[in-house]
């Protein structure tokens, strides 16, 4: 959600403006992130096994797999549409650039469109954060 607020930005609107423009940017950013269980769960029907890796979509879990690729796809099958424009994805401590760039291509597959971005991120805890906007 920053690097939309960022871009929102303009140094010569007014506060209120900028405000506005960066609240109404928030709204069209869609957030995933995936990370692994820690124990077995189940949290509204998505059936969760400790190790599993969980993909969330703004805040809610859409998926638990024990691959961690295939929580990122259907992530990405669940967030990119015809009216993405841009996908960041940030990747984390252990994550192997082969895999991120399978996945990158997977992405630009569900749309030829969008602008993909790529970080190493090296957060800790999630595998991925993703962008997609």
């Amino acid at each position: 959600h920053g690097y939309s607020c960022l871009f929102a930005f303009d140094e010569t609107n007014s506060l209120e403006e900028n405000a506005k423009n960066m609240t109404e940017a928030i709204k069209h950013v869609k957030a995933g992130e995936v990370t692994f269980a820690v124990r077995d769960t189940e949290i509204k029907g998505v059936k969760i096994h400790n190790q599993d890796f969980m993909g969330i979509l703004n805040d809610e879990i859409i998926v638990s797999t024990p691959e961690r690729t295939d929580a990122v796809k259907h992530l990405l099958e669940k967030s990119i549409d015809e009216e993405t424009q841009i996908i960041t994805f940030f990747y984390g401590l252990g994550v192997e650039e082969d895999e991120v760039e399978m996945l990158v291509e997977y992405a630009q597959s569900l749309n030829e469109e969008a602008e993909i971005t790529v970080i190493n991120g090296q957060q800790d805890i999630y595998s991925y954060i993703i962008s997609i906007e």
